[in-house]
């Protein structure tokens, strides 16, 4: 069965790990926390710009992400629209450009 998106903003209104139903033990956090990994590298790879905001990025390279996304990880397919894919990146971006800031780097 498919798992719809949430409504309002993750990280404050509701946890992406929690939605995504890959909370509560060891195992389901170490799936999520591998998910997590994969995705920051297939930003680096598809050479997505971290310092940019989510929406000033390209439909066609979300769509790459997503695509190559749901082949490594045959789970996404579960999350309609592929929102808990672009929760992580989104999540991922802003927590990089967030320390790039921090350390002076942007």
């Amino acid at each position: 069965p498919m798992i719809n998106r949430p409504k309002g903003t993750a990280g404050q209104h509701w946890s992406i790990q929690e939605a995504m139903g890959l909370a509560g033990s060891e195992r389901k956090t170490d799936v999520y926390q591998g998910i997590q990994r994969n995705l920051r590298d297939l930003v680096h790879n598809a050479r997505i710009r971290w310092q940019s905001p989510w929406n000033e990025i390209p439909a066609s390279d979300k769509s790459k992400l997503f695509q190559v996304a749901r082949e490594q990880h045959p789970l996404l397919k579960r999350y309609t629209n592929d929102w808990a894919t672009a929760e992580l990146v989104k999540q991922y971006m802003k927590n990089r450009r967030g320390s790039a800031y921090h350390n002076g780097w942007l």
